[in-house]
């Protein structure tokens, strides 16, 4: 059973418009946009003509498909089995939305700038959004009154910013270069006027990376390439430094470890390191499955430890998470939990052809070094957009490494007069 090819190129231009949309308006939007939903659509309504196409799609995708079911399913059970009510299972439940979509955009493709589109107009509306929050003085960071919270919006911002930040290093337009760069500066302003310190060394890891692959691709030694790309990042990283913002947040993180070498423990890093803490003695106590995942339920087996350290008994009633992703991770799922979610973060990449790869690796590394101090999916709406981040660009990747020969479309992106505009 096949569908008429002549439905072919419409389900294409759906599928660009609808990842568009999606990325557009993730940071800004609900958490569940027009984009996602007529995918996901639109992926249950053809699966039964693709089935061919889902056996190909699910063993070229074995890496990130069978890692986004082990942590979907394993935090799913979990809960299930912990008698948490429906209303905790879903979330979660949804990502696995993601693999019917993969195997949709691999059977019937998009445009390949659709993602850059989407990602680049995302910094400007959300980014924009988030500038104008700190400069007409509604919020001091970035993502206060717009978003959850600042923490997640900046992650948010950064994973876009790094695809808007790749697609002007790679497009052969002029246009597009300067269009993308600018869009990719006002997201990057936005991750700053956050004031997320994690993000620093993320963006400056991310962008390093980014410019070595870029220079190694050129007649230049793979050495003096290395060194470029660390002296971009650092300068990077050295004019972010700069901002009033980040200044300020320097001021503050003096402050903190001053505060620590005196002993006291009541800053934002002496209560992470007491939840860090705190996380580890509830490993210990269940290493393969950890404590559970219900804050009172820690709370309670935590207590007497934290009376001996003398620790802020307000840790479980204060905050829903214990500000990382690796340490909540182990006191919640133990280590079978925490071998789930390195199950997610390497099936995001793993097997993923370069140049294809580049993008991946740049959005994996600002999740995976911003969840060292923050339990990054605890927000629905950053877990989704990764998710779903990563599923496009891994679609993207497997779709131009088709190439054009075993490809049913294939358009150049976004094709430019030769004569200019």
């Amino acid at each position: 059973m096949e569908l008429p090819k002549v439905l072919d190129r419409p389900l294409y231009c759906i599928n660009s418009i609808a990842l568009f949309w999606f990325l557009a308006f993730i940071v800004v939007g609900p958490k569940y946009t027009f984009g996602s939903s007529l995918l996901l659509l639109l992926a249950a309504i053809l699966l039964p003509f693709n089935l061919p196409a889902a056996r190909a799609t699910l063993k070229e995708q074995a890496p990130w498909i069978i890692g986004l079911a082990v942590y979907t399913l394993y935090i799913v059970i979990y809960r299930a089995l912990e008698g948490l009510p429906l209303s905790k299972l879903d979330p979660p439940f949804r990502l696995l939305a993601a693999i019917p979509i993969l195997i949709h955009l691999r059977r019937y493709g998009f445009h390949p700038a659709a993602i850059s589109l989407g990602a680049a107009a995302s910094c400007l509306f959300g980014g924009g959004a988030g500038i104008n929050e700190v400069l007409s003085g509604q919020a001091y960071r970035a993502g206060t009154t717009i978003a959850h919270h600042p923490i997640p919006y900046g992650t948010l911002v950064a994973m876009l910013a790094m695809c808007t930040l790749h697609a002007a290093v790679t497009s052969r337009a002029r246009i597009l270069q300067i269009a993308y760069f600018s869009c990719a500066v006002v997201g990057l302003a936005a991750v700053v006027l956050s004031g997320t310190r994690g993000l620093i060394p993320a963006l400056v890891l991310a962008v390093g990376y980014l410019g070595y692959r870029s220079l190694a691709n050129t007649r230049i030694h793979k050495a003096k390439s290395a060194t470029a790309a660390i002296a971009v990042a650092i300068l990077i990283g050295f004019a972010a430094y700069q901002t009033p913002t980040v200044k300020h947040r320097i001021t503050e993180t003096q402050a903190e470890i001053a505060r620590l070498e005196s002993g006291k423990l009541d800053s934002s890093f002496g209560v992470r390191l007491q939840m860090w803490h705190v996380a580890l003695h509830l490993f210990a106590q269940d290493p393969l499955f950890g404590a559970g995942t219900g804050q009172e339920k820690r709370g309670a087996a935590a207590a007497e430890f934290m009376i001996e350290k003398n620790y802020d008994p307000s840790l479980f009633t204060a905050f829903d998470h214990l500000h990382s992703e690796y340490f909540d991770t182990l006191a919640s799922y133990g280590l079978a939990g925490l071998g789930a979610l390195l199950a997610l973060l390497a099936g995001a990449v793993w097997r993923v052809p370069l140049p294809g790869r580049i993008p991946l690796v740049m959005v994996l590394a600002i999740v995976s070094i911003e969840a060292l101090t923050e339990t990054v999916f605890v927000d629905t709406k950053l877990t989704l957009g990764f998710v779903f981040l990563i599923t496009a660009l891994r679609a993207r990747a497997n779709n131009e490494l088709a190439g054009t020969a075993r490809t049913r479309f294939a358009y150049p992106p976004l094709p430019i007069p030769k004569k200019g505009l």
